[in-house]
């Protein structure tokens, strides 16, 4: 039998290290000195593309997790792979005699030497014993090759730390004639030669001589039918026995059978005893087991003689030498066989040993058997696997160290397997008992197996592939400048990072070093001058660049390790005269390209090299000495006609330090010169704030009148104090009036647009000539009397608002409503809407008789509708009422709702939750009320509860609190410092804002 394994020529499995799959149809583009013709698969995202039994042991090393990689693979590559195939079979198997592959396998030779395993659960693995690649990880050395302990098709490249660099899958036909092969790299591997941006990148790698496939088949043997009782020998097969050199037998015998050709009698040796009584057919010799001391020989034959063979045996055949018949030795290394019928509850001893028989076919068949029986080669076994029938774990194997194997413990139905180092073609099968108690059973044997009873193997390790990675160093133009000032020399440095110039990638072998220079051809002139003597460029003979005049250096340009360059200057250079008074601070760079350039070149983690080149020269200047920057601080001032404010004009608080050699102008601190007749885009008053600089723009005014001294708001004037040695540099703000700022409004004249007593009024209208311009809100005053509910006039004066006279009487109510509203010209009025308010201030005024005298009033405060029904409306609970009993602004004592009926300040405050009022008891003539509600009201009624004639009262001082305090105010301004030569610096923006007047604090 032979069997055929042929190589398919050009079919290669090559992965590329890549980070991008390097495949021309999966959209792969080749990298610098790369090209894009391997074999690259789409599983290098998608794990369920890779065939079953490879995802699952990878699945098993929890490299892969249900449907996604947990480690991400470098690379996935399949045999033959175009990305437009499923991949091509790397090599095919004949099998000329048609028995078929029982199994493809990787092995480590062509004798088809399995590799070690590897099981990840042994505490005591060392990947150091495994075949040695010739390959080396980048991070983990040498890396060694291991078969899958469940699976021989597939071998696992793992380092010496113990890391899976690779993992190779057969991936078989159904019929096991021909495989591809895949490949999934989880760590870069080094590649020796050093790539410099050539072909080197795509320096490739691979198992040469390192990796094998071996086809083997099994062949079970059938003793059916064959001839029972006491014989010389029994030849079977496997039940279908031909005529047929491709054929396979099996001839037993017994350890030392009697030479019968010679004339010696069947009994006088050992005898092969076949039986098939309660199962199937067993062996023994002498008798039907056995025993201590005896052995059975199982050689195995091709080509035997169908007419000698199981079934065709009878037992006069089996008993003549001549009958054993065949034409060739098989050479097997695995064989397997079944221990049968031993002694309830006893042990057996079985001992294996294997040979080779090396006398010819015609020198070791027929009469010449019995004679070549006991004169072999000693074949040693390096393996021996019991399948335990009971599982009680007794059994014993022990290596004799001679080359055969003892197996203590063996009971009926446990299974032995054994292996040699290289092929035998005879076993002898022992019972190495001592006949003494329980563990020396008897015993025969059945169920005789060949494992790779025919093999072939073929090298495939020249055809597994991994191709380097390319680095890169891409730079970019200059994007950051380098620039120092000759104002700070010597020393003056400025340092930017270039690093961000340069786009790196190192690839899957990642970054073993990124070196930068800088660097120049010696003796460059720059195209600058120092004191009238040019500025020649050397290299400084470690990291940079020096520019030097006359032998003295003026400036250095070096870099760090993370690409970092520093532009030192250390003596001034030559600049154009100052012409432009705006350029003061001119520069003045190098000439001309690539005089200084700075090089970062990566080197990966085997040694490839990329280098990116960047021309500095145009990225570094010269400043000539000028002003220095100055920020003014920031300032506040209260919003009204005496508020002051002022800030220091600098952040050191002197302004006389940043004019520059050149020192100060005669006006050297101006504000800028665009502000003059601006509008501030404020009022005040309701008129327009305009800008005016006066005092050679060193003041500043705010003013309504059309110039500098009318209507006047504020000024901010500069102040100077004119030496490096006081720090008292400011600008100051005075306010002569203040800046409308929606604060809130108080109803000076309450004239209204009636005299007398008319039925209503209305402050504050557009037509009301007393208000320009107008209020924020209007008031719509009416009055009635509670006993009546009936309507009563009202009385405005141009300080006070009464009902039917100068006076609210006992049960008359104001009613003071806030909004818009129009005189419709028939006496009678519209409401256009109500507007809602909160904080509304009144004092009782007018009190007849003593004015010491308190009075009883009752407020009521709505949520009003829009119609001309005010006996409908929501009321709205007042929450807060504020006193001040001086009217000096400060608010004395107040009281909340959650203060209930209370006396507080000698004020007795009663409220009526049914009806929603509030009765204040003891309010003295002129005390300021501040009424509130939680979320203001848009109508406040203001009634006389008070029997007492000397308690009438009107109301007036009215104000409403929301419109009050009002908005912050804040503009921005910009100065310029100017120096000796008129050259001028614009100062940071600062603000000053005009803060809304505090409202004063209760007491």
């Amino acid at each position: 039998m032979t069997l055929e394994i042929n190589i398919i020529p050009d079919v290669l499995t090559v992965e590329d290290e890549s980070i991008d799959l390097q495949n021309t149809d999966e959209g792969g583009a080749p990298l610098p000195g790369e090209d894009n013709d391997d074999n690259d698969h789409v599983a290098q995202t998608d794990p369920n593309l890779l065939p079953s039994n490879f995802f699952q042991a990878l699945e098993n090393l929890n490299l892969i997790n249900l449907d996604s990689w947990v480690q991400n693979p470098i690379g996935v590559a399949l045999s033959g792979y175009d990305g437009t195939n499923d991949g091509l079979e790397v090599f095919n198997i004949n099998d000329p005699d048609g028995f078929g592959i029982d199994n493809l396998a990787f092995t480590q030779d062509a004798l088809g030497t399995p590799f070690l395993t590897y099981d990840p659960t042994d505490l005591a693995f060392d990947p150091t014993n495994g075949v040695d690649s010739g390959l080396l990880a980048i991070n983990g050395g040498n890396i060694y090759l291991f078969v899958d302990v469940s699976n021989d098709n597939i071998v696992y490249g793992i380092d010496s730390t113990g890391d899976i660099v690779f993992a190779v899958y057969l991936d078989e036909n159904q019929d096991k004639t021909a495989a591809k092969m895949w490949t999934v790299e989880f760590e870069p591997m080094v590649h020796q030669t050093a790539g410099d941006g050539g072909l080197s990148y795509d320096d490739s790698i691979d198992l040469t001589d390192k990796l094998f496939v071996t086809a083997s088949q099994e062949l079970q043997f059938d003793l059916t039918n064959a001839p029972s009782g006491q014989n010389l020998f029994i030849m079977f097969g496997d039940g279908n026995i031909t005529d047929d050199d491709a054929e396979v037998g099996i001839i037993a015998t017994g350890k030392n059978p009697a030479n019968v050709s010679a004339g010696e009698g069947l009994s006088s040796g050992d005898t092969i005893n076949t039986s098939q009584a309660g199962g199937p057919t067993s062996f023994a010799v002498n008798n039907q087991q056995i025993n201590e001391g005896e052995g059975i020989y199982f050689t195995f034959v091709t080509g035997p003689n169908s007419d000698f063979t199981v079934p065709n045996l009878d037992q006069t055949e089996a008993d003549i030498e001549a009958n054993i018949n065949f034409t060739g030795f098989l050479g097997a290394q695995t064989a397997a066989f079944q221990v049968v019928q031993t002694v309830s509850g006893k042990t057996a001893v079985v001992k294996i040993t294997a040979y080779n028989e090396t006398q010819t076919v015609a020198n070791a068949s027929g009469n010449n058997f019995v004679d070549a029986l006991n004169n072999d080669d000693v074949v040693d076994i390096d393996s021996v696997v019991v399948n335990d029938l009971d599982g009680d774990g007794k059994i014993n194997i022990i290596d004799n160290g001679d080359g055969t194997f003892n197996i203590e413990g063996v009971e009926a139905g446990d299974t032995i397997q054994y292996s040699t180092v290289g092929n035998h073609n005879r076993v002898l099968i022992e019972n190495d008992g001592d006949g003494k108690g329980k563990d020396s059973a008897d015993f025969d044997i059945g169920g005789f197996k060949l494992f790779q009873a025919g093999t072939a193997s073929l090298e495939v390790g020249s055809t597994v592939h991994w191709e380097d990675s390319a680095p890169s160093a891409i730079a970019s133009a200059v994007t950051v400048n380098l620039q120092t000032d000759d104002s700070n020399t010597p020393d003056d440095t400025d340092t930017q990072d270039f690093s961000g110039n340069f786009t790196f990638n190192a690839g899957n072998d990642g970054q073993q070093s990124l070196v930068y220079d800088i660097s120049t051809t010696d003796s460059t002139d720059s195209g600058l001058t120092s004191g009238g003597v040019a500025i020649l460029l050397f290299n400084d003979g470690s990291d940079g660049v020096i520019g030097t005049a006359g032998g003295t250096t003026i400036f250095s340009v070096t870099v760090d390790s993370s690409g970092v360059v520093t532009l030192e200057q250390d003596g001034v250079i030559d600049h154009l005269p100052n012409i432009d008074p705006s350029s003061y601070n001119e520069s003045i760079g190098l000439t001309g390209s690539d005089k200084i350039t700075l090089t970062a070149t990566l080197t990966d983690g085997d040694n490839d090299v990329a280098s990116g080149i960047i021309d500095l020269t145009s990225g570094i200047s010269f400043l000539d000495d000028g002003l220095i920057a100055f920020s003014p601080f920031d300032t506040e001032v209260f919003n009204d006609p005496t508020g002051t404010g002022e800030a220091f004009l600098d952040s050191d608080d002197n302004i006389d330090d940043n004019y520059g050699k050149d020192g100060a102008n005669t006006v050297p601190v101006r504000f800028v010169s665009t502000l003059d007749g601006q509008s501030m885009g404020e009022t005040s008053g309701g008129e327009d704030i305009v800008y005016y600089l006066t005092d050679n723009n060193m003041k500043l005014v705010g003013a309504t009148g059309g110039d500098a001294t009318t209507g006047k708001v504020f000024e901010i004037t500069l102040s100077l104090d004119g030496s490096l040695l006081i720090f008292d540099d400011k600008y100051n703000v005075t306010m002569f009036a203040s800046i409308d700022n929606g604060s809130g409004f108080e109803f000076d004249d309450l004239s209204g647009v009636s005299a007398g007593n008319p039925d209503w009024a209305i402050i504050g209208d557009e037509t009301d000539p007393n208000y320009n311009p107008p209020p924020p809100v209007e008031i719509l005053v009416t009055a009635y009397n509670a006993s009546t509910s009936l309507s009563t006039t009202v009385n405005t004066n141009s300080s006070n608002i009464a009902a039917s006279s100068n006076n609210i009487k006992y049960q008359e109510v104001v009613r003071l409503d806030f909004g818009e509203f129009t005189p419709n010209g028939d006496g009678t009025f519209s409401i256009g809407n109500h507007t809602t308010i909160n904080g509304l201030r009144f004092s009782p005024q007018q009190v007849s008789g003593n004015p010491g005298t308190t009075k009883a009033i009752v407020l009521t405060a709505f949520d009003a509708n829009d119609d001309d029904n005010f006996n409908h409306d929501p009321i709205d609970p007042i929450t807060g009422i504020s006193i001040d009993t001086n009217n000096d602004g400060l608010y004395d004592f107040e009281w909340e709702t959650s203060d209930g009926n209370t006396i507080i300040g000698g004020v007795q405050f009663i409220t009526n939750p049914s009806e929603g009022d509030i009765l204040l008891n003891g309010v003295k003539e002129d005390w300021d009320v501040l009424v509130h509600t939680d979320d203001g009201f848009s109508r406040l009624e203001i009634g006389n509860f008070s029997t007492k004639q000397q308690s009438k009262f009107s109301i007036g001082d009215i104000l409403i609190e929301e419109f009050n305090q009002g908005s912050d105010i804040t503009k921005s301004y910009q100065l310029e410092i100017f120096d000796g030569d008129s050259d001028s610096i614009l100062g940071t923006v600062f603000d000053i804002t005009w803060t809304a007047t505090e409202p004063l604090p209760i007491i």
